[in-house]
C-alpha cells in the first residue's frame, strides 16, 4: 500500500467505484462534492487551496445554462446555434429557433420561441414573446404580446396588454391598455394609458389620452398635460388637443382641434370645432362648426355656428347661433342674439339681440336691445343703446345717437346726435357738429346741416348747404353754402349761393344776395 504523508497534499485520486475524486490535503483524502458526470453540477472552485463545490452556483451541461442563486440564469436560450443572450431566472426560457435576442430580467422573453432581434429589460418585460423585432425595457412592459412584431415600449407596465404591432410607448403605463390597436405612438407617464382598439393615435405628455373611458377611435392627437383625458369612450377619431386640459371631455365627437390650456375641454359630441387660446370654447359640449381663436373666446358658448376671434369674443354666448366676432372683447356680452357681425375692438360689446353688423373699434359699443342696426366704422353708432334700423357707415358715424331709423354716411356724419328719428346724413360731417335732438331730415354733402340741432324735416343738399341751421323747420337748401335767412328759418327755399349761384343770365345780380323767403 502506498502511504501518503504531509508531503503529499494536493495529490488526486479518482475512485471508479464510487464514481468520485478524492484529494489528499496532507493529513486524509478529502471528496469533491459531485465530481462525477451529473446534468447539473455545482461549479468547482479552489477554497484555500481545497476544491469545493457551491450550491448557489450552478452550471447545465446540456442547456450550457449558468444558474446564480437559482434566481438568475444565463445562457442562450434553447437553440444552442444562436446569437441570444439571456441573464435572469426564466430569461429566453422557451427560446428554440429565434436568434440575435437580448433578454436580462427574471423571466424576460419567457415565451419567446422562434422570434429574432428582440431585446427585452426587466423583469418580465417581452414575457410573451412576440413574433420579432420588438424592444421592451422596464418591468412588465410589452408583457402579453405574443403575435406581433416592431414594438417599442419603455417603462413599467408600458404597453402591458398590447397584442398588436408597430406601437410605441415611452413612460410608465404609456400605452397599457393598448390591446389590439397599432401605429400608436406615446411618450410620458400613462400617456395613451386609455387606447384599447383605437389606431393611429399620438398621446405626449403625462396622462394624455389617458382617461377613465378606453379610446377606440382613429388619428386622434394628444399633447400636453392630460390633454384628451375623458372619462368617457371616446370613439371619435382626427381630434386634435394640445395643451394642458385640452379635449377633455370627448366622446364621439370628430374633427375638433383645441390648442391652449383648457380649451374645448367640455366638447363631448361636437364636431369640426376649433378653439385656439386658454379656455377657449371651454364649456362647449355638443355645438358643431365652432371657431374660437383668443383667450377665452366663446368660453360659454354652447350653439353652433359661431366664429370668435379675439381675446374674449363673445366670451359669454350660450345659445346664440350664427354669430361672427372678430376683435378683442367683440360681442361679449352677448347671451342669445344670433346672426350677428361684430368686426373691431369691443364692437357689439354689450349686445344681447340678432342681426345686428358692426364694423370698427367700438362699434355699436352699448347696444343692448336695439334691433337691425348697421355699424361700420370706429365708434359708429357707439353709444346706441335700443335704437333700431339704424345704419352708420364712417369714423365716429351716429356715435352718440340713441334714435331709430337713421342714416349716417360719412366721418362724423350725425357724430353728435343724441336723439330724434329718421335723419338721413350723408357726407363728411353732415350734421356733425349739432347736438341733434330733431328728426326727419335729410341733408347730403360735406357738412350739409353742420350745426342742425333741434330743426326738424329739412333738406340740405350740396358743401356747407343749410350752415346755419340749428332749429328751423321744413326748409330746403341746394347748392354749394346754400343758406338761411336766419339758424331758425322755416318753410324756406334757397338754391345757390352768393359765391357758388345758379346763373341763367350770367349774371349774379339776378340773384338776391342773401336768401330771404321765397326768394331764389
Amino acid at each position: 500500500a502506498i502511504v501518503f504523508g504531509t508531503g503529499d497534499s494536493g495529490m488526486m485520486v479518482y475512485d471508479t467505484t464510487l464514481d468520485n475524486l478524492f484529494i489528499w490535503n496532507g493529513t486524509a483524502w478529502t471528496s469533491v462534492p459531485d465530481s462525477g458526470d451529473s446534468t447539473n453540477e455545482q461549479v468547482i472552485f479552489n477554497d484555500n487551496g481545497v476544491l469545493v463545490g457551491d450550491a448557489g452556483l450552478l452550471y447545465n451541461k446540456t442547456d450550457q445554462r449558468l444558474t446564480v442563486h437559482g434566481n438568475i440564469d444565463i445562457w442562450h436560450g434553447n437553440n444552442p446555434v444562436n446569437t441570444s443572450l439571456a441573464i435572469g431566472r426564466d430569461a429566453l426560457d422557451l427560446a428554440t429557433t429565434g436568434g440575435a435576442n437580448v433578454a436580462l430580467g427574471r423571466r424576460a422573453g419567457n415565451f419567446l420561441t422562434t422570434a429574432s432581434n428582440s431585446v427585452f429589460v426587466g423583469y418580465q418585460a417581452g414575457y410573451g414573446g412576440g413574433t420579432g423585432t420588438n424592444v421592451a425595457v422596464g418591468a412588465s412592459a410589452l408583457f402579453a404580446n405574443t403575435g406581433s412584431a416592431n414594438n417599442v415600449a419603455v417603462g413599467a407596465n408600458a404597453l402591458l396588454a398590447a397584442t398588436a404591432g408597430n406601437n410605441t410607448a415611452v413612460g410608465n403605463s404609456s400605452l397599457s391598455g393598448v390591446t389590439t390597436g397599432d401605429y400608436n405612438t406615446a411618450i410620458g407617464a400613462s400617456s395613451g394609458s386609455s387606447i384599447t382598439t383605437g389606431a393611429v393615435n399620438i398621446a405626449f405628455g403625462v396622462g394624455a389620452l389617458a382617461g377613465v373611458g378606453s379610446v377606440t377611435g382613429n388619428y386622434n392627437i394628444g399633447i400636453g398635460s392630460d390633454a384628451l383625458r375623458s372619462p368617457s369612450v371616446i370613439s371619435g377619431s382626427d381630434n386634435v388637443g394640445i395643451g394642458r386640459d385640452v379635449l377633455k371631455g370627448l366622446s364621439s365627437g370628430v374633427d375638433n382641434v383645441g390648442i391652449g390650456r383648457n380649451s374645448s375641454n367640455s366638447t363631448t359630441t361636437g364636431t369640426g370645432n376649433t378653439a385656439v387660446g386658454t379656455n377657449s370654447g371651454s364649456l362647449n359640449l355638443t355645438a358643431s362648426n365652432v371657431t374660437a381663436i383668443g383667450n377665452a373666446a366663446l368660453y360659454a358658448n354652447t350653439a353652433a355656428d359661431n366664429t370668435a376671434v379675439g381675446t374674449q369674443a363673445l366670451t359669454a354666448n350660450t345659445t346664440g347661433v350664427g354669430n361672427t366676432a372678430v376683435g378683442r372683447s367683440a360681442l361679449v356680452g352677448n347671451l342669445t342674439g344670433s346672426t350677428n357681425t361684430g368686426i373691431g375692438f369691443q364692437a357689439l360689446n354689450s349686445s344681447t339681440v340678432d342681426d345686428l353688423v358692426a364694423v370698427g373699434a367700438n362699434a355699436l359699443l352699448l347696444n343692448t336691445t336695439g334691433l337691425q342696426n348697421t355699424a361700420v366704422g370706429r365708434s359708429a353708432l357707439g353709444a346706441s343703446i335700443s335704437g333700431n334700423n339704424n345704419t352708420a357707415l364712417g369714423f365716429n358715424a351716429g356715435r352718440s345717437t340713441v334714435g331709430s331709423d337713421h342714416t349716417a354716411i360719412g366721418c362724423n356724419a350725425l357724430g353728435l346726435a343724441t336723439g330724434g328719428n329718421q335723419n338721413v346724413a350723408v357726407g363728411s360731417g353732415a350734421m356733425g357738429n349739432g347736438i341733434v335732438t330733431g328728426g326727419f331730415n335729410t341733408v347730403i354733402g360735406t357738412s350739409a346741416g353742420y350745426n342742425l340741432s333741434s330743426g326738424t324735416s329739412n333738406t340740405f343738399i350740396g358743401t356747407d348747404a343749410g350752415g346755419i341751421a340749428t332749429t328751423g323747420a321744413s326748409n330746403i337748401c341746394i347748392g354749394r353754402e346754400a343758406t338761411l335767412a336766419a339758424v331758425g328759418s322755416a318753410n324756406t327755399l334757397s338754391i345757390g349761393s352768393l359765391n357758388y349761384f345758379v346763373a341763367t343770365n350770367g349774371a349774379a345780380a339776378t340773384y338776391y344776395a342773401t336768401a330771404t323767403a321765397g326768394a331764389i
